[in-house]
């Protein structure tokens, strides 16, 4: 069941810097939202490779 938990983990942690990198291409309006998503699967999946490892 852990492998779950590491693997939502590392695809979560690995959409953080795709969603930066998609701030690029967005207006002005849209990145505020976009940083607050990566902000929050950043949290999120730390949280859960927390869980999946302990």
């Amino acid at each position: 069941m852990r492998i779950f938990y590491v693997a939502g983990a590392v695809i979560l942690l690995l959409l953080v810097p795709l969603l930066l990198y998609s701030t690029t291409k967005l207006a002005e309006g849209n990145k505020t939202t976009t940083y607050i998503t990566a902000l929050l699967c950043f949290l999120v999946g730390l949280g859960t490779l927390y869980i999946g490892l302990v």
